[in-house]
């Protein structure tokens, strides 16, 4: 799938801290794990898209860390993704606003070279495709950094039962990896 993805002007306002009670437990837990930190601080990302440009209102991206110093630096995204009912739509009409969704919410860490770490689905809510759920399959997003595409089949295994879930979230991981790199590349411009 080819990414176009015209963001006009991004706006980083990493000074507001996030309220815990809007992220899930589960992810302050991993990033301690992974980062080795003790005190986890995170900074939300604010993305202004201008014209007919998308919006972030599924999900937000977070800083963790001194953005001055980039070792020890890491991202997060945390979003929700909209699944479809059994037979209930197509695969090409994932994220429109039609009522018949099911959606699960996930969280995806960033080193600071925005490098996935760590993915993990923290709430799911559709009646099929919980095994994307599952520690191990999560795993294979390890290491992805938006340069190329994720393919199902090759890069990503799939998922007999789930197949709405597996390209559901893979394009979310391959699309939110690719627009954070467009967010600080614009910041470096800055």
């Amino acid at each position: 799938m080819t990414f176009h993805l015209l963001i006009k002007l991004f706006v980083l306002m990493p000074a507001i801290l996030i309220a815990e009670q809007k992220l899930p437990s589960s992810l302050k837990k991993d990033l301690a794990r992974i980062s080795g930190q003790k005190q986890i601080e995170l900074a939300e990302l604010t993305v202004i898209a201008a014209g007919n440009q998308p919006q972030m209102s599924e999900g937000s991206f977070y800083s963790v860390g001194d953005l001055e110093k980039s070792n020890g630096l890491y991202y997060v995204y945390v979003g929700k993704v909209n699944s479809c009912r059994a037979g209930g739509c197509s695969i090409s009409t994932f994220n429109d606003d039609r009522t018949d969704h099911e959606y699960f919410e996930y969280y995806v860490i960033y080193n600071a070279k925005m490098v996935v770490q760590h993915v993990r689905v923290f709430n799911y809510q559709a009646s099929h495709g919980h095994e994307i759920s599952s520690v191990g399959w999560l795993k294979q997003f390890r290491g992805y950094s938006g340069n190329e595409s994720l393919a199902i089949g090759k890069q990503i295994d799939a998922i007999s039962g789930a197949t709405i879930s597996v390209h559901a979230i893979t394009n979310d991981i391959e699309v939110k990896t690719k627009l954070l790199r467009q967010i600080l590349s614009m910041q470096a411009k800055r």
